[in-house]
């Protein structure tokens, strides 16, 4: 299953998303449809950098702001190769994330997300 956050939900909500898959990042679908990416250090940025945050009444896309420039992903379709994902992965040190949709772009509807932590079971599927 494809496990994502909505830019309205509750940050709590998302953090329930995250904690038990053990993902340090989770897709956000904003209001217009794009997908964005947050990370678990967006969310300490916004925890640290807020008087009393309240993870309640907060929305993902009120955390999403504290994302830094340096956190990279793109948006690839299902087509593409394993050879591709893995060359992206070393060609990019910042890239963090690539996620697959349905028609490669960042406002398709999303199928699965990719980080350099998946290149061994990438790497093994092709041997």
């Amino acid at each position: 299953d494809f496990v994502y956050a909505l830019g309205g939900d509750s940050i709590q909500s998302a953090i329930d998303k995250l904690l038990p898959n053990n993902f340090s990042q989770i897709p956000v679908i904003e209001a217009s449809g794009r997908i964005d990416l947050m990370t678990t250090n967006t969310i300490f940025r916004w925890f640290g950098g807020t008087a009393s945050p309240d993870p309640l009444s907060t929305t993902v896309g009120d955390v999403i702001r504290y994302k830094e420039a340096d956190e990279k992903f793109d948006c690839i379709p299902p087509t593409t190769t394993v050879f591709s994902v893995v060359e992206a992965f070393r060609r990019e040190a910042a890239l963090i994330a690539q996620i697959i949709t349905d028609d490669g772009t960042f406002y398709g509807s999303g199928k699965a997300i990719l980080t350099a932590s998946d290149i061994p079971t990438l790497l093994n599927e092709i041997t």
